[in-house]
């Protein structure tokens, strides 16, 4: 499948020079409409990042990057609610968003101004810290990010796969609760 799709996105992109091509010359014997320029001229170009989705108060000392972009629904939610609650907070009382975009959530967090940043799971983990490391090397220790630090954890969906992992997330938590005492 990977070989087929390889093949018709370099058929699409001869296509598109060749018809580039071409017009740049005036020597087209079809003009293309305005969406077919546009789309040419968009192709290969990166594409816009997900919708950012996010929710909680402006001032939040705890903001949590979710990897998976599902907050409190489910029972992965419904773990992380748990997990907030023996941190003694709401879902009211901490900021979470999505990972779609590094820049997205930097913007945030200059607007929030949190003293925490838990990244859940290891694409939130990886996009925050531009991680070149594991995860599991990464996990568990606090990372310096602008004004605030980051721990590193497993996402709550990961550890209702792999509940032996919960004593960690835990230890990660007693870190996070620690720091936010002093």
């Amino acid at each position: 499948m990977g070989s087929v799709r390889n093949e018709i996105t370099t058929t699409i992109q001869d296509l598109v020079e060749y018809l580039s091509f071409e017009q740049k010359k005036n020597s087209l014997w079809f003009s293309l409409s305005k969406s077919s320029s546009d789309l040419m001229d968009q192709w290969d170009k990166p594409v816009a990042s997900a919708n950012f989705f996010f929710q909680g108060p402006d001032h939040a000392r705890v903001f949590i990057v979710d990897s998976e972009g599902v907050f409190y629904k489910g029972e992965a939610g419904q773990l992380l609610t748990k997990i907030l609650k023996a941190m003694g907070l709401g879902p009211d009382q901490v900021f979470i968003c999505n990972a779609p975009d590094k820049d997205s959530i930097d913007l945030k967090l200059k607007q929030i101004s949190p003293r925490v940043v838990v990244s859940l799971g290891q694409t939130a983990t990886k996009m925050l810290l531009n991680a070149e490391n594991g995860f599991d090397k990464l996990r568990g220790k606090f990372h310096p990010y602008g004004s605030a630090k980051v721990m590193p954890t497993f996402h709550p969906s990961r550890l209702i796969k792999d509940p032996s992992l919960k004593r960690a997330v835990w230890e990660d938590i007693k870190m996070v609760m620690a720091f936010l005492r002093r």
